[in-house]
């Protein structure tokens, strides 16, 4: 099964300059609550923002990329992701590509507006046909 997961501030944006401009230590423990134990699935440019060398502690990494010589990190095809029961973590591009398979897709609200390049899914509820939960944060 397929379930999405991203934070996003007023203006629906997810990353500045390749991270994420909000500190919520809230949204990073229900973040870790969801995907510890599990596969979770990103895009190159967001394992290279990750904060571990090695990937997110506690899960099973996997990168999706146009790159056949990245050697980073094991990597997957959209078809293969598909198959798996995972989560995916990012980023925009990404997220537009697994929309139309995913069961759930979980958004955590930040509030204000930190002026990002990169933005999560317009329109979810008339892409999506599936749960989508919700939860308020506000940023310290």
């Amino acid at each position: 099964m397929i379930k999405l997961i991203w934070a996003q501030d007023e203006a629906g944006g997810i990353g500045k300059d390749g991270d994420i401009p909000w500190k919520c230590p809230a949204d990073l423990k229900h973040f870790a609550k969801k995907t510890k134990g599990t596969t979770v699935v990103m895009g190159r440019k967001t394992w290279d923002s990750l904060p571990f060398k090695n990937g997110l502690p506690g899960r099973k990494n996997l990168v999706l990329t146009r790159d056949p010589n990245f050697l980073e990190a094991e990597t997957v095809t959209l078809e293969e992701a598909l198959k798996l029961d995972c989560w995916v973590i990012g980023g925009g591009e990404v997220y537009e590509h697994f929309l139309p398979y995913a069961k759930e897709v979980h958004i955590s609200y930040i509030g204000g507006d930190y002026n990002c390049d990169t933005f999560a899914p317009t329109d979810v509820t008339k892409k999506f046909g599936g749960t989508i939960w919700g939860r308020y944060f506000e940023a310290v």
